[in-house]
């Protein structure tokens, strides 16, 4: 059985030295060469657990490479029963896989978390539509649910500005950014006892050669906000790269 932990470009030239690094389960990691790609892969026994020691292992191949390559991170449970089902995905997928090197050429990802407050719908405005949605037009009942579908899963304006901030700080830094706010339902794990509390993440895919000035100026943004920040990474691009609908794994491999 193969595990595939990333793809990055087929080093023809050979002037890049494999990651000399166990895998899962200690298992030797090496590249298989398809065109212009490669998978960097283990072959395994059976299929691993899920247990976390499993999991840094799988990270740490992929950390491994992504210090020194350019690498497209897969999610964990990328198995092949077969080396020929392998290569077909990569092959099927070639076009797809170049497109997002070049994407995330020289490349990883930071991240930038805040703790911030978030609106509740109180009891007497639940009421109020209840008591009167009967009188209002269809579109006044649709807007009243828009305004409290907004409050639960929106960023009030204040913290819409605190980011609009801290992307204005980072300009001309980081090439792409994505924000991930967690629904009240997920929130609830996330943060809790802090229900009218959400973790925000801002996620940027900036150049390796940027970091220090990453970092610098976050320095300097930390100081200014009255807000607590916490930066981490860098990271493999994990959240700029949608392994699961683009790379088409699970329709490629063979199902147990």
């Amino acid at each position: 059985m193969y595990l595939l932990y990333c793809i990055l470009l087929n080093d023809a030239t050979g002037t890049n030295t494999q990651m000399k690094i166990p895998g899962i389960d200690g298992k030797a990691v090496h590249e298989i060469c398809c065109n212009g790609i490669a998978g960097v892969v283990s072959v395994l026994d059976t299929v691993p657990d899920t247990k976390v020691k499993t999991l840094l292992a799988y990270n740490d191949v992929i950390a491994a490479y992504h210090q020194h390559r350019t690498v497209i991170p897969l999610r964990f449970g990328a198995f092949f029963k077969e080396r020929s089902h392998m290569m077909t995905a990569l092959k099927n997928n070639e076009k797809i896989y170049l497109m997002k090197l070049e994407k995330l050429h020289g490349c990883t990802e930071m991240c930038i978390r805040f703790i911030a407050p978030f609106p509740r719908v109180g009891r007497v405005e639940k009421k109020e539509m209840k008591g009167t949605c009967t009188k209002r037009s269809g579109t006044d009942f649709l807007m009243q649910r828009k305004k409290i579908y907004e409050q639960h899963n929106l960023l009030p304006p204040e913290l819409h500005q605190l980011s609009a901030r801290i992307l204005t700080h980072l300009d001309g830094i980081y090439r792409e950014y994505k924000q991930e706010v967690p629904s009240r339902e997920k929130a609830a794990d996330t943060l809790p006892g802090h229900e009218n509390e959400r973790l925000v993440s801002l996620f940027f895919l900036i150049s390796k050669e940027q970091l220090a000035l990453f970092r610098s100026r976050f320095t300097e943004l930390r100081k200014d906000l009255s807000i607590k920040t916490v930066m981490s990474g860098p990271w493999p691009p994990f959240t700029f790269v949608d392994t699961e609908s683009d790379l088409s794994f699970h329709q490629q491999r063979e199902k147990s």
